[in-house]
């Protein structure tokens, strides 16, 4: 179907544009999911419902079937509606995802649902996308890179602050397998004397330059 009309916690935000988990939390940052179900606005018994908004993000189909499909967090929450810029793609992620709700801008999925994940591809479209949400003071996860300028960083932390919204944003590799068996086999290393990491970079990408991926 298709409608229309209708604490604060910030993780890994790259440092170029200035920001930091210091700057704003003092806390250790805990699971993403762990502070969505902790913070259900509506009563323990209550489903949370999801929006996800940015389907061109390959990371809207692994979302959306870990919750719907593999259901990993059992019965406690459903992603019920999806804003993409393209239909194409927007229903094929529905599809995969078992989303029932399509909406026509991403405005439209914030009476619908409790909690906002924002995963554009192009960082630069983080800020628009999330701050209905942010305003309304439901949780929301901002995808990485959090942002691609200091500003609109500024503008999403002082509308989470000023209406209690619930604000994350981070990478989901800290939980890879890869990472923690690494952190795990440091104990039988030795000391570490230095480390190297390495991944893409494309400062001519249509996705924000740098920002995408290289953060």
């Amino acid at each position: 179907t298709r409608k229309s009309n209708s604490s604060l916690v910030l993780q890994n935000t790259h440092a170029a544009v200035g920001v930091t988990h210091t700057d704003v939390c003092p806390l250790r940052q805990p699971h993403p999911t762990s502070i969505l179900l902790n913070n259900n606005r509506s009563g323990m018994g209550h489903m949370l419902k999801i929006g996800i908004v940015g389907s061109d993000n390959s990371h809207a189909i692994a979302y959306s079937k870990l919750i719907n499909v593999m259901k990993v967090t059992a019965d406690k929450c459903r992603v019920v509606g999806l804003w993409g810029q393209e239909d194409a793609r927007t229903q094929e992620v529905a599809a995969e995802g078992q989303i029932e709700t399509i909406v026509d801008q991403p405005e439209d999925l914030v009476d619908l649902v409790d909690v906002a994940i924002v995963v554009d591809r192009h960082g630069g479209l983080h800020m628009e996308h999330a701050l209905p949400f942010i305003e309304k003071g439901m949780p929301v996860y901002v995808d990485k890179p959090f942002a691609v300028s200091l500003a609109d960083c500024r503008t999403m932390l002082a509308a989470s602050e000023k209406s209690g919204s619930l604000l994350l944003s981070g990478s989901p590799l800290r939980y890879a397998p890869a990472t923690t068996g690494a952190r795990a086999a440091i104990e039988n290393i030795g000391d570490i004397k230095i480390a190297h990491f390495a991944g893409p970079c494309d400062f001519d990408s249509q996705y924000g330059g740098a920002f995408f991926y290289a953060t």
